[in-house]
């Protein structure tokens, strides 16, 4: 945005603080998630990925006000019923 606003050109406008702290954020994850993968079975690592798409649109919901439509709600509860069965024990 600031890029926009300011007409700065390429690579200038992406320069700053919060680009930076974005990036380090970013590969802080991607770190954190290798890890994991190193420790935990690749099944369970998978089932719980999925969260991603459970949690973000609830944090957005909380935090930014966006609208939680039924379909997203259905969504979530078909992924949790998902990890669940995937994870459990199996006789």
């Amino acid at each position: 945005m600031r890029a926009a606003r300011e007409g700065l050109p390429g690579l200038a406008g992406w320069l700053n603080a919060t680009t930076a702290v974005a990036l380090l954020l970013y590969v802080a994850g991607m770190v954190l998630w290798l890890w994991v993968l190193s420790r935990v079975p690749i099944t369970q690592a998978f089932a719980f990925f999925g969260l991603g798409f459970v949690a973000v649109p609830w944090l957005a919901h909380k935090w930014l006000g966006d609208a939680l439509t039924p379909q997203m709600l259905v969504g979530g509860l078909v992924i949790m019923g998902g990890i669940v069965l995937t994870n459990w024990p199996s006789r």
